[in-house]
């Protein structure tokens, strides 16, 4: 995924399969992360991290949307043991 804000700043989100961790990148700089483990048909978000010098940009909802949607797509379940996922689960219904 790549979005541009308002800053025009170059925003990735990538699965780190090696390290079960969905990573957000901005100008090509990871700046959190959400961590996961996986099962069989499930994942279960247990953390979500952004860098403090990046924080109140609205990058973990970009980071924790894109990560549920790549789960949906991958078709897989979603469990959320992370405070930031279940906030964003419970304010976003689609999910």
């Amino acid at each position: 995924m790549s979005n541009e804000n308002a800053t025009d700043s170059t925003i990735v989100v990538r699965n780190d399969v090696g390290t079960h961790r969905f990573l957000i990148e901005v100008d090509g700089q990871v700046v959190g992360y959400t961590a996961y483990e996986q099962f069989a048909k499930m994942r279960d978000f247990s953390h979500t991290e952004i860098a403090e010098e990046f924080a109140g940009r609205g990058l973990a909802g970009i980071l924790v949307r894109e990560a549920l949607s790549q789960t949906k797509r991958d078709g897989m379940a979603v469990e959320a043991s992370c405070p930031v996922v279940q906030h964003f689960l419970k304010t976003h219904p689609d999910f």
